[in-house]
Order: structure tokens, then sequence, then C-alpha cells
């Protein structure tokens, strides 16, 4: 159903393009790190030239909400999809220094669970709706609700640097 959707936007954008007017895409945080645009992209830039301005990822402003640096010196930051089965998250958690696990929602609970069970709850944090006026910042170990809204995140650091959570909550 997706594509349908997408498929019809870029139609419709086409037209306004044909029709000799501009049109502007806005998107919340970058327009090429998970977003939505870039499927408008992919089915308009052969036909019409594009000027892409790139935005602030929610990866970078959830790092900066939380008051902590996503890497450092030589870790490797990792970005896992939240649906992503456990056996794979938790492959890639263990490969990493950093991780950013993304498209949180329902999967909040089964994630926070396969955290701890990584040991790792104490070097996690998260936040919800980045920005924005309903924003939410805790420590992962904190969250108790079984899910979480579309845009949501949780941060994980393993590295060696002093950068643990703030001991406080804000919502």
């Amino acid at each position: 159903p997706a594509r349908a959707v997408y498929d019809r936007a870029a139609e419709e954008i086409a037209g306004e393009l044909s029709a000799g007017r501009d049109v502007v895409v806005l998107c919340e945080g970058d327009p090429f790190f998970y977003g939505s645009f870039m499927y408008l992209y992919e089915r308009l830039v052969d036909r019409f030239p594009a000027e892409i301005v790139p935005g602030v990822t929610s990866l970078t402003a959830c790092a900066a909400r939380l008051g902590r640096p996503l890497t450092a010196r030589n870790d490797v930051l990792t970005v896992i999809p939240g649906p992503l089965a456990d056996e794979e998250i938790a492959a890639r958690i263990e490969a990493a220094g950093a991780v950013a696990i993304m498209k949180v929602g329902r999967h909040l609970s089964r994630l926070k669970s396969l955290i701890a069970r990584l040991g790792l709850l104490d070097h996690a944090g998260y936040v919800e709706r980045a920005t924005l006026a309903a924003e939410a910042v805790a420590p992962l170990g904190e969250v108790d609700t079984a899910s979480a809204p579309y845009f949501s995140m949780i941060l994980i650091y393993k590295g060696d640097e002093a950068w643990m959570l703030p001991p406080r909550s804000s919502s």
C-alpha cells in the first residue's frame, strides 16, 4: 500500500512541476535518513531537478536531548530498525560500541527486555518526539509503557568514555 501512496503523491507533485510551479517537500529530520522523501525523490529525479537540503536527523536530535554524544574515539555506531528479530538485534548490539534503535513504537517492551538481558539497561536512553512539544527523555530503565510513539528511539553507549545517562527524566 505504501508504494501506491508514494506513486500517487509523486504524480501529484509531477503535475505541479510540469505546470512550471516550484514544489517544496518539508520533512521532519533528514530527507535521506529513514525519511519518506526518498521515495518521492526516486520517482521524480529522472524527470525534474531537485535540491536536497539536509536536516537534523532524529539520531543527532535524540543524542542532544539525552545530553551525551552518540560515539567517541573509535566507537562504531550501529543504527538498528526496531522491528528486526531479537537475535539479529542482539548480534548487532554485541558488535557495536554505540547503538541507535529506531522505529521503536510497538516494539518498546520487547526491545527493553532484550537490552536488559544483554546487561545494557543502565547504558540505554529513551527519547520520544525529540524537539517537539510532547518530547519525553528518560533512562530506558525508567520507561514503563509497553509501546512508544512512531517518533521514538533508544540510544545505547557501550564505550569506555564516562558518558552515562543523566540521573533525571523529563516529559
